[in-house]
């Protein structure tokens, strides 16, 4: 039962603080789209549920399309935040490749429907990772230093962080064991720890520091 609307529940505890907090980044879009793409999370999660315990279908589908548009969504979150030309194009490039093999992956080796697209979502994860580290470097070569904890847009880099990176071993020795055990206990810790960093940021950023 706990694992089976620990999702549901992770996500809506952090609508719930969003929404609270609403105000302090009201004026900031990819903010906001940032809240949007949580409630898009719960909703997956809540309808993946029902139908795969209710009516026993097989949700890869749509497993498939929001492990996608999470890679596609963070990109365009984090290319918002980064000055550096140099780095945009990194996370231009890295979009690309994402959706080429996205493509060619659904076209000509797996069946999204029915399989999961894990390999894919590893490369996914670790370009996200990459991203986040730029702009990490971006914060400590700036003046945005001083007062980063005051920002809601740096917890939300780290529990992403904390989250793909500690995903990519996860799916690779998953599939070596099957994905069994403590391989479902570790996906839920990383979620907690995620959503702690994102409910963290709804309350102590200040509004000014979440332009």
């Amino acid at each position: 039962m706990f694992q089976k609307y620990f999702f549901i529940v992770n996500y809506a505890v952090i609508i719930i603080f969003g929404l609270y907090h609403f105000r302090k980044f009201k004026n900031c879009k990819p903010l906001k789209l940032f809240l949007g793409f949580i409630i898009y999370s719960f909703l997956t999660e809540s309808l993946a549920t029902f139908l795969l315990y209710e009516k026993r279908i097989n949700v890869s589908l749509l497993y498939n399309l929001w492990n996608i548009n999470a890679i596609l969504f963070y990109f365009y979150f984090f290319w918002n935040f980064i000055k550096s030309n140099g780095k945009r194009f990194a996370i231009g490039l890295f979009t690309a490749i994402c959706i080429l093999l996205y493509v060619g992956n659904a076209l000509f080796y797996q069946n999204i429907l029915e399989e999961s697209f894990r390999n894919i979502h590893i490369v996914g994860k670790l370009f996200i990772s990459v991203v986040v580290i730029f702009y990490f470097s971006e914060i400590l070569s700036s003046d945005a230093i001083l007062n980063f904890k005051k920002s809601l847009t740096f917890w939300v880099a780290l529990g992403v962080f904390i989250y793909a990176l500690g995903l990519i071993p996860i799916f690779v020795m998953g599939k070596l064991i099957g994905f069994m055990g403590v391989y479902r206990y570790v996906i839920i810790l990383l979620n907690i720890l995620m959503a702690l960093s994102f409910i963290t940021g709804f309350i102590v950023s200040k509004k000014e520091y979440n332009g």
